[in-house]
């Protein structure tokens, strides 16, 4: 049995990488460019991540708790957040015009409440 455990040490040892200021830099930067956290990007993936990768590793990596990873899970996450970008669901930059919009829309949508509450 504990050559079976060191086995697969190994093969972990061997499949790692230094989880790098790059990296961390990309990942944060894929993270802020789509509005996407770790736990979102990796929800509906269980079929097709790698084992023992979660929103929990994602989150070590990014605040340098852990210094290596395993390559497959480096390349799955940067691969899945990069595919994130090219969706529709980009971030986009409020300008003064879209925040006066959104303003008049919750003025409206406060005053209809109230207006609802007091009948």
């Amino acid at each position: 049995m504990t050559f079976i455990w060191h086995d697969l040490g190994m093969r972990d040892r061997e499949a790692s990488e230094l989880v790098t200021k790059e990296i961390i830099e990309e990942l944060n930067d894929l993270r802020l460019r789509t509005g996407i956290g770790a736990s979102a990007l990796l929800r509906g993936q269980r079929s097709h991540m790698p084992s023992g990768l979660g929103s929990c590793t994602i989150t070590r990596w990014l605040n340098g708790k852990t210094k290596t990873a395993r390559k497959d899970h480096i390349d799955f996450v940067l691969t899945l957040w990069r595919s994130k970008l090219d969706n529709d669901h980009k971030r986009i930059e409020l300008t003064p015009a879209h925040k006066e919009k959104l303003r008049s829309f919750v003025i409206v949508a406060a005053l209809v409440q109230q207006s609802y509450l007091s009948s």
